[in-house]
């Protein structure tokens, strides 16, 4: 959305994009078989991949030292970080049909384990340099990176 608003400089409504990208999303949705699935999937790990590294490089250009931020910020933005955090990393709609589909279904508990520590991981490290960049200009990191370099 912000690409394509700064690329052509046209503003459309959100709802347009969402009408625009829903009968994709549908298709996707109703694909019987996982093993279907795979290319987009492969392709939306290397976006995201190079986001995170693109997000990165951005966060390390001048770092300052951590010891300048508060520790503490306040006990009501922990409840949106919760809600946020959990309907990230936790949906039981795909982790099911997945474990079911598995070759060796009783592998699921250290494969589930290894990828929410991942996400934790990359939720603590993205959570901490996007406050150590930013501090508390904006609700979110991406609004903040630079986007006519890119």
């Amino acid at each position: 959305m912000i690409i394509i608003e700064n690329l052509t400089d046209a503003s459309i409504n959100i709802r347009i994009y969402i009408i625009m990208f829903m009968p994709i999303y549908y298709i996707l949705a109703l694909m019987p078989n996982f093993k279907w699935l795979m290319p987009f999937s492969a392709a939306g790990a290397s976006f995201l991949a190079l986001g995170l590294t693109i997000t990165l490089y951005y966060f390390f250009e001048d770092f300052q030292s951590p010891s300048r931020l508060q520790m503490y910020t306040g006990i009501t933005a922990i409840p949106i970080f919760s809600s946020i955090f959990m309907f990230a990393v936790h949906n039981m709609t795909v982790i099911m049909p997945l474990e079911n589909s598995m070759k060796n279904p009783r592998h699921m508990p250290r494969i589930l384990t290894l990828s929410m520590m991942l996400n934790v991981l990359i939720y603590m490290i993205f959570g901490f340099l996007g406050y150590n960049k930013y501090i508390d200009a904006c609700d979110t990191v991406i609004k903040n990176l630079p986007f006519g370099e890119m």
